[in-house]
């Protein structure tokens, strides 16, 4: 009886496991994503605030400082689907990374300022094309300290940046 029912639990957690149509195992920690406009163009400020929130009975960990990846980070990808920079490349603050706690019921915000600016990688600034863009956020985490692989969650949201419009006439 032992060895049937450890097969069947073994079977089991196989299956559930395996299913790629089973649903998500939820972590208790909630990471949320949201725009200040579904659209916006030049002369505006489009916002992305995200946060996340600790939902679990217990403390985690977290990246914390002035990284790419520490805390809360953003990637914005433009119409053509790449990556873009919304700062010069190596300008920004400069801060070591330590491992930071986020309690039960505990919450950790960020926040994005897209205002149509954007940087070549020689740090070369040009204006945002006209189109669709997508905000990723991205809260990477542990369960305790001795944890040794990390979640990371993710959230995206989109919107449409309308190009500057030249109204000039038109020269004969």
């Amino acid at each position: 009886m032992v060895r049937a029912s450890s097969i069947l639990l073994a079977t089991f957690i196989f299956l559930r496991c395996g299913d790629p149509a089973a649903p998500p195992v939820q972590s208790g920690i909630v990471l949320t994503l949201r725009l200040s406009a579904p659209h916006a163009g030049p002369g505006e400020v489009l916002v992305a605030e995200a946060a996340a929130f600790n939902r679990m009975p217990a403390s985690i960990l977290y990246s914390d400082g002035c990284g790419e990846e520490d805390g809360i980070w953003f990637d914005v990808h433009g119409p053509d689907g790449r990556r873009v920079l919304l700062a010069p490349p190596g300008v920004g603050p400069a801060c070591a990374t330590r491992v930071a706690f986020l309690p039960p019921a505990g919450s950790l915000e960020a926040s994005l300022h897209f205002n149509g600016t954007l940087y070549r990688t020689d740090g070369e600034p040009y204006a945002a094309p006209a189109g669709r863009y997508v905000v990723v956020a991205r809260f990477r985490w542990w369960a305790n300290t001795e944890a040794t692989n990390y979640i990371v969650q993710e959230e995206r949201q989109t919107f449409v940046w309308d190009a500057a419009t030249d109204t000039a006439p038109a020269s004969p």
